[in-house]
């Protein structure tokens, strides 16, 4: 592969039959996210060098990963379980890491509430 991944070092979910046509989409997933954080990576750095990094509110979610049964769009551990990542300069704290099972329809409320 070009990513220089190979299809025998990903891991196949137990709920997923274990082919190459899953292991081939699960890589191909993987290297998306990959260069997702890469690009966030870049925008993080264009913010710093503006001297805007501290004053800009950074939202990172995702939907409900890959669309495979009892993945994306269910109430199965695969599909709630969404990373998001928030900073906002010395507003949010760093430290803290949650659990809480939360909704994103709460962003649009959060975000009115912020630009005031």
């Amino acid at each position: 592969m070009a990513s220089g991944k190979k299809l025998q070092d990903v891991d196949v979910p137990p709920f997923l039959p274990d082919c190459d046509v899953v292991r081939s989409d699960l890589l191909d997933y993987a290297v998306r996210i990959e260069r997702f954080d890469s690009n966030l990576v870049k925008m993080i750095k264009i913010l710093e060098e503006m001297g805007e990094l501290d004053n800009t509110l950074i939202i990172v979610t995702s939907d409900n990963g890959i669309p495979y049964p009892r993945a994306k769009g269910n109430a199965c551990d695969a599909g709630v379980h969404v990373p998001m990542a928030l900073r906002w300069g010395d507003r949010i704290h760093t430290s803290r890491v949650m659990d809480d099972l939360i909704s994103q329809i709460d962003l649009a409320p959060t975000l009115l509430a912020v630009a005031g």
